[in-house]
């Protein structure tokens, strides 16, 4: 998933734009449905995945890619950990 977001992140025509957003799209697709109801995306304990899922899930609606409920969740509960909200604290991220 990650590959998908180079054309967001260089100067790409907005066709090529358009077509990385319908192939996020499906793969966020696919992972909410076997996400279904945990809390992270393997379990409901946060895992190597889910750390880098965050930056995946961070990315998407500024790249213009709504999130599936579950996975916006997941973002959300990812967001409200103390640790995350010191780490971007530091770094002056919001």
């Amino acid at each position: 998933m990650h590959g998908a977001y180079a054309p967001f992140f260089r100067d790409f025509p907005e066709p090529e734009k358009q077509r990385a957003r319908e192939k996020i799209k499906k793969a966020f697709a696919i992972l909410a449905d076997q996400m279904g109801d945990k809390a992270f995306v393997i379990s409901n304990d946060m895992t190597i995945a889910a750390c880098y899922l965050f930056w995946i899930l961070m990315v998407a609606p500024k790249s213009g890619v709504d999130l599936p409920a579950n996975l916006q969740n997941c973002l959300d509960r990812m967001k409200a950990m103390p640790s995350v909200i010191r780490a971007f604290a530091e770094e002056g991220l919001s």
